[in-house]
Formats: C-alpha cells, structure tokens, sequence
C-alpha cells in the first residue's frame, strides 16, 4: 500500500488510546454511581474467593464477564475500585484493536487507524462506560467488534472457496456466546453475524464448520444457558420490551441520541436531516475501498461492509420499536458507536492517505 503509517505512529495511537482508557478508570474511581457500585463489590467478592456470579447481584440479565475481568486485576494489584475498573478499560482498549483490524482489512492501515481513534475520542458519554464498570457495555464492544470481524472473515473465504478450518468457526461461536451471555443488547449484532456467514456459505450451512460454531456458542453462553434453564428463562423477558414504541417518536430519539453519542454535541437541527447526513457522509466515503475493493477482485470488503450495514439496520429496526428508546439515556445506542467508526475510518482513510501531511 501507499504510504502506509509509520509503525512508531500505531504504536502511539493506541498507547495514547490505553492511556485514555485506564485515565477514566482512575478519575472516575470514587464515583457513587449505583451501578458501579455493584460491579464493583462482584470484583471484590470474587477476587476474596466468593462464589463466581453469573449476572450483576439482583439482576437475570447483564453478564458478569466484566466484573470477573476486574476481580482478576483486583486479584493481581489489590482489591480497589481503580483496579476493578481496569476490568473494563482494558476490555475497551482492545475493542479498539478489533476495530483497527476490521477496518484495516476493507479500506487498509490508515482506514484501520482513523477508526480506532474515532472510537477513542468519542462523546464523553462512550468514554465514561468504556472505563467505568457500568453494565458491561466495553465488553459489548469487544466480544460484539470481535463477532461481526470473524463472521465477515470467515464469510469471504467461504465465498471465494477456501474453507477455514473449523476451529475458527468455534472461536466464533465462543465469541458470540460470551458476548450473548454479556447482554441481549448484541442480538443484532448475532443476527448479523450468522446471516454474513449463510450468504458466504451459499446457504449450505449442513457441514462440520457450522457444527463447531454452534458447539462454541454453547461453551460462550453455558452460564447464561445454565442459569436460565433452573430459573425458567427469566432472561427471555427482556423480550417485552419489543413492540412498545410507535415509529414516529423512536426514530427522532435514535437519530439524535446517535448524534450525541458519537461526539457531535446536541443537535439544533431537524432528527431526519442529522440521519441524511450521517449516511451521505458515510456512503460517499465508500466509494474509494469499494471500488479498489471490485478491481482486485477482494470478497473480503464487501463481506465486512456488508455485515456492519446488516448489523446497524438490525440494531436500528430493534431500538426503535422497543421500550428502551423511551428512556432518556445513551447507553442504548452505544453498541453503534465502535462499527460507525469503522465506517468513518474505511470512508476517511482512502481519502487522504496519498496526501503528505494526514489529519
């Protein structure tokens, strides 16, 4: 490629990604915010030798894969609440490198680093729960950036007829499980996911790879599996929540808490022309990686370009007509963030990577 960044500037950007990350771990240490709290007292219950609990105390859903990544850093450095944060500015920190490679892989290196410092220097809102352990939304990130990159990986190869070996369709699955035991907030991102890996696989989906895949899944979400199976799949009633709002009320509100939680401020403008402009900006970026995608003859762009527009439409069609949109919060919509920085990444990148100076 072109010009491709110094490898002293990569190792930069994601030290100063790292530094940001554990930074709002530490400020943000004597918070009294009750959700912390919790995660909190699970990291040091379980760093003591308590029992491993499977969701957040009192909850039938939210996973506590976070905490349990805190209790190990409490475990290693001493039972604090800088160090259980660590359990989520960690996590967060290698969402970023997930979000490096997928964008790297459609559009190249620069693509890839314009991403991953987009998704670093988001709103204040994105980087307030990528280090503070509020409900596992940097583990959201990871395991969910982590599905939708192997799904679309693994997808192109199907496609262009080399068959990964079924191990990597069992680290998929393990992914997908974690992450579906860590919340239902990913359901779009698995319906994503195993609708990228259908089309790759021409919908011959009856082989051993599809078997290890769902064989991973079923490792991932034991727990959360287990668990439901002797409480009478409480976790299903998250389910209620669909079918609660009506169109011309939710789509304004996703429209503009996704202005907001992408670090654009509170919008003065009208909800639909936010929405136009997002995808003009974002489809007139695609031109470039689409079209050098189609003259080297790569599936592979197209299969993760189409996985995270599958996954956004799938989220979206989801937020809207559910009774989270009623709530005046961005947490919701965080999932959007990491892939939408993909997206500016793959349409910034191409752009300006033969300039001499980047921005």
């Amino acid at each position: 490629m072109k010009n491709p960044p110094h490898r002293l500037l990569v190792f930069l950007v994601f030290l100063a990604i790292l530094l940001a990350r554990i930074h709002v771990a530490w400020v943000q240490q004597f918070s009294t915010d009750a959700d912390r709290d919790i995660a909190q007292l699970m990291s040091k219950h379980v760093a003591e030798g308590g029992p491993w609990p499977v969701f957040f105390y009192g909850q039938g859903y939210m996973g506590s894969l976070e905490p349990l990544c805190g209790a190990l850093f409490c475990k290693l450095f001493g039972v604090g609440p800088f160090q259980a944060a660590l359990g989520t500015a960690i996590p967060a920190f290698l969402a970023a490198l997930v979000v490096w490679f997928l964008a790297r892989a459609i559009a190249g290196p620069w693509a890839g680093l314009y991403a991953a410092a987009a998704t670093a220097t988001a709103s204040p809102a994105f980087a307030a729960y990528m280090g503070n352990p509020r409900g596992g939304y940097a583990m959201v990130a990871l395991l969910g950036t982590w599905c939708l990159y192997l799904a679309g990986r693994l997808a192109a190869r199907e496609w262009s007829g080399t068959r990964p070996a079924p191990a990597w369709y069992g680290l998929l699955g393990l992914v997908a499980g974690a992450a579906w035991w860590t919340s239902g907030i990913v359901a779009a991102t698995l319906a994503a996911s195993a609708l990228a890996v259908f089309v790759g696989l021409r919908g011959r989906v009856l082989n051993l790879r599809i078997l290890a895949g769902l064989a991973g899944f079923l490792a991932g979400a034991a727990p959360w599996l287990i668990w439901n199976a002797q409480n009478e799949w409480l976790s299903m009633s998250m389910s209620k929540s669909l079918g609660a709002m009506r169109l011309s009320q939710s789509i304004p509100f996703l429209l503009r808490r996704l202005w907001e939680a992408v670090g654009l401020g509170t919008p003065e403008w009208p909800p639909y022309l936010l929405g136009f402009l997002l995808v003009a900006f974002l489809a007139a970026g695609l031109v470039i990686p689409l079209r050098e995608a189609r003259q080297q003859k790569r599936p592979e762009p197209f299969f993760h370009l189409g996985t995270l527009i599958f996954f956004i439409l799938l989220f979206a069609s989801t937020y809207v007509i559910s009774s989270f949109a009623r709530i005046e919060t961005l947490r919701y919509v965080l999932p959007l963030v990491p892939v939408l920085a993909i997206l500016f990444g793959v349409a910034w990148g191409p752009w300006t990577r033969r300039l001499p100076v980047y921005v």
